[in-house]
């Protein structure tokens, strides 16, 4: 009796989901084909980029502290081009 009640609400929710798919299944996989745009556009952007590789050789007789060479990372690191 209880099984066949909770059997009944669940084909009740079943058949509501299943009738309202036309509405909620676009917007899902409009929001699965944006974020893979996203990410198309994205790695696409990034293969087109020309990477180097800057070396910094510090001598061995070093006579500032780290905070110098830690401001000179810093401002590399955080540099913006608008």
């Amino acid at each position: 009796m209880a099984g066949d009640i909770i059997f009944s609400i669940l084909a009740f929710v079943i058949g509501i989901i299943g009738k309202l798919a036309i509405i909620w299944v676009p917007i899902l996989l409009a929001y699965i084909a944006l974020h893979m745009w996203h990410h198309f556009v994205n790695d696409r952007f990034i293969m087109g980029m020309k990477w180097a590789l800057l070396e910094v050789e510090v001598p061995r007789e070093v006579e500032k502290s780290p905070l110098a060479m830690e401001l000179v990372l810093m401002n590399a690191l955080y540099q913006h081009s608008y």
